[in-house]
């Protein structure tokens, strides 16, 4: 250790005056400052970005409020027509799909007379009757009767117990 000391002395460090720059304490003053300042901003980034996706999420739920909202009135049977649509235009627009639909008859009936009644009696017969009369094959959707699937019915339905 005694060595160590004999070093220094004979370097002449120890007799130098250290003395530290007046414009140190200004630059760590100022790096301090600098370093607050960028956490702000990222603190306020962060809560601008936090504040825009509760905001679109907020959105994304309420249309999917009205799509949902839609469906239940459409399964409902309530028609709802759009705000700048009129009665008259809903109409109008029944009007042009009844007659569409009168026009496609007359086609039917006019290309091949007989297919019309088929086409009628086949619309009210159920999977499992075209099935069995060989006018549809069955799919993978058509495989089983959906009356099947009907949970009003079925073992507690009762037969009669």
């Amino acid at each position: 250790i005694n060595a160590e000391y004999g070093r220094l002395a004979a370097d002449g460090r120890g007799l130098q005056d250290n003395t530290i720059n007046d414009n140190f304490a200004k630059f760590a003053e100022a790096l301090y400052i600098a370093d607050r300042k960028a956490r702000e901003a990222v603190d306020m980034r962060a809560n601008i970005e936090k504040a825009m996706a509760a905001k679109e999420k907020e959105e994304q739920e309420q249309k999917l409020r009205l799509i949902a909202q839609k469906a239940r009135e459409e399964r409902s049977g309530i028609i709802r027509g759009d705000p700048d649509e009129t009665e008259a235009e809903q109409r109008d627009e029944l009007r042009r799909d009844r007659h569409k639909e009168r026009e496609r008859d007359r086609r039917i009936k006019r290309a091949n007379p007989g297919k019309a009644e088929k086409m009628r009696s086949m619309e009210d017969r159920d999977i499992t009757e075209k099935i069995a009369l060989g006018q549809a094959a069955p799919g993978q959707a058509e495989l089983y009767d959906q009356r099947l699937f009907n949970a009003s019915s079925g073992l507690d339905s009762g037969y009669g117990l």
